[in-house]
């Protein structure tokens, strides 16, 4: 598949899920007020759990730039002392 073949067909898939989301709305058999306020609900919710995600991601990534840190340094360790043991070989 191309480059533009996929392009195309995000595109379409994406004019496709717009289209549906908006006569979704339209035929919902719920006012638009009730629809508002039940999509304003859900977005709150999804709002507080989003934040708490990203609050335990900031809170982790100290601690594996860390331990990312340590590999890389045994890695280079690892690769110079093979490297010697191969010459000396």
């Amino acid at each position: 598949m191309s480059r533009d073949d996929a392009s195309s067909t995000l595109a379409s898939f994406l004019i496709g899920a717009a289209v549906g989301a908006g006569l979704g709305l339209l035929l919902a058999p719920r006012s638009g007020k009730e629809t508002r306020d039940k999509l304003k609900d859900w977005l709150d919710d999804h709002r507080d759990l989003g934040q708490e995600l990203l609050a335990k991601v900031k809170e982790a990534v100290p601690e594996k730039k860390d331990q990312l840190a340590a590999a890389v340094r045994g890695a280079r360790q690892a690769y110079q002392e093979a490297k010697h043991n191969h010459v000396e070989a």
